[in-house]
């Protein structure tokens, strides 16, 4: 669906939205709809619960991405993705 058909009230504001990841909720982010036209599931690995992890895994497609610096990834032999 495009972007423009979509109320504004649809949406949260970026205040909200950083106050939610702050409290350790959710976000449900959305690209555009000419890109993807996906949307990630995503939360503040600082508080994530177990629950929470298992939600993810359990509702959406089961990856689940993580950053790490480079000096992490490399002393662990990752590989990009």
């Amino acid at each position: 669906m495009p972007s423009s058909t979509l109320p504004a009230s649809a949406f949260d504001t970026i205040p909200d939205a950083i106050a939610a990841f702050r409290n350790g909720e959710f976000l449900v982010v959305l690209d555009d709809p000419s890109r993807e036209n996906e949307a990630d599931l995503i939360i503040s690995a600082q508080s994530i619960t177990t629950a929470q992890m298992a939600f993810m895994i359990r509702h959406s497609s089961g990856l689940i991405c993580a950053p790490l610096a480079p000096h992490l990834t490399e002393s662990l032999e990752l590989p990009q993705m």
